[in-house]
């Protein structure tokens, strides 16, 4: 509630946001004006360590993360019919997803519709999952809308590119499109294909990527 929420917070001290799109949002949704951005922190060292396990997998995957929740907000689904029409299954580069939830029986199921479940691998939760990243192709992010997802500061820490919607919030503000990743119009869903084609076609881009 608006009234509410503008009555309580409003001699707050400082409000966080945890990126400069969702700051914008709520300055002018409330009219607050002690508001900041803190970027969710990284820890390099523990990341750089962790990912220097042994590999998960000694073939080509591509990476995916996140709750496998009812609302289907990450579009686990939608990544599963753009893999299924790329060129990536023709190449055996398989597609990788790290999580949990109620969501996960049913995409299973769908990668066995799309007969994809020799492609397809669910690890569930994992505690380790820089050394997934640091191994991946790149990392995928195919979300509605999101905070400041972490999977895509993550990846790039670990040195590997990522390909992600334009969504709000998060992206835009981590992504420099063909610099370190690609940066794909929120939910063009062509496009995203394209570019996932492009990054497994296209060793020079990929692994220029990969060094920013």
């Amino acid at each position: 509630n608006k009234f509410l929420a503008r009555t309580i917070f409003k001699n707050a001290f400082q409000i966080v946001a945890v990126s400069d799109e969702i700051e914008k949002k709520i300055r002018e949704i409330y009219g607050y004006k002690s508001v900041l951005t803190i970027y969710n922190m990284l820890e390099f060292e523990k990341i750089d360590k962790a990912a220097m396990q042994e590999a998960p997998f000694h073939f080509s995957y591509i990476l995916a993360a996140g709750r496998m929740t009812l609302d289907n907000n990450k579009q686990f689904d939608k990544l599963i019919e753009m893999y299924a029409s790329s060129s990536l299954p023709q190449k055996n580069i398989r597609l990788v997803f790290l999580g949990d939830g109620p969501q996960k029986s049913y995409l299973k199921q769908l990668s066995e519709q799309k007969e994809l479940q020799h492609l397809s691998l669910f690890e569930g939760f994992q505690e380790n999952p820089f050394v997934y990243m640091k191994h991946a192709l790149f990392t995928t992010l195919t979300s509605v809308n999101e905070g400041l997802p972490n999977i895509l500061t993550e990846s790039l820490a670990c040195g590997t590119a990522v390909i992600s919607f334009d969504c709000k919030s998060g992206p835009s503000e981590i992504i420099i499109n063909r610099e370190n990743g690609l940066l794909i119009e929120d939910q063009n869903f062509d496009a995203f294909l394209n570019g996932m084609d492009e990054l497994v076609n296209d060793a020079n881009l990929l692994n220029y990527l990969k060094s920013n």
